[in-house]
């Protein structure tokens, strides 16, 4: 049933930093968010053998990124977690909230920036304002081992233990209460990076 729950974020615990950093648990990773980066660490199953790598780390970052934007949980969701670690209650977090999205405000100018979960996975939307640009928006991918760009315009980042997709984009306009689709896809920016062609 825990693997059913969907993706949830909660704020992290880092002393004497000023900006708090989330995280989240999903099927063999963990996610440490900011606002210009997802960090996925990947966790082979136990069952793999002593040979076989146990862990990866890929970072997908936001080139350029404004370094003033801040990160803002909503859709506070029902129910806390609790950390008890041992019997030292000093040690023990609990009633720590849990948020369906996050919104990085600003991370570039007139663009923002929403994380939030599709069932276990990871899912983002950039919010283009009137008037801005969208190639402003880069991506770097940290951590991969090779960066494959598929027919269907998914990109596949492959590891040592297993690989991360990043679904081709879906672009939108608004207009009133209508989404009207617009063509756009990947352009490779450089070795490591890509941008949007709207």
């Amino acid at each position: 049933a825990y693997a059913k729950v969907p993706l949830s974020f909660e704020q992290g615990l880092i002393e004497g930093d000023a900006k708090p950093l989330f995280f989240a648990r999903g099927n063999a990773y963990r996610l440490d968010l900011s606002p210009a980066s997802a960090t996925f660490h990947l966790i082979r199953p136990a069952r793999a053998s002593a040979t076989e790598a146990r862990s990866a780390i890929v970072r997908v970052s936001f080139v350029h990124a404004n370094p003033e934007a801040w990160l803002e949980p909503e859709d506070l969701l029902p129910g806390t977690t609790n950390y008890l670690f041992g019997p030292d209650r000093s040690r023990w977090r609990t009633g720590v909230p849990d948020y369906a999205r996050l919104v990085a405000h600003s991370v570039y100018s007139g663009i923002d920036l929403v994380y939030y979960g599709n069932q276990r996975e990871l899912e983002y939307d950039l919010l283009v304002a009137p008037g801005s640009d969208p190639e402003q928006i880069r991506l770097r991918f940290d951590g991969a081992s090779q960066i494959r760009f598929e027919k269907d315009g998914d990109i596949v980042l492959v590891t040592g233990i297993g690989e991360i997709r990043q679904k081709k984009p879906v672009l939108y306009q608004g207009e009133g209460s209508r989404r009207r689709a617009i063509d756009g896809r990947y352009v490779r920016r450089g070795k490591n990076e890509v941008g949007f062609q709207v």
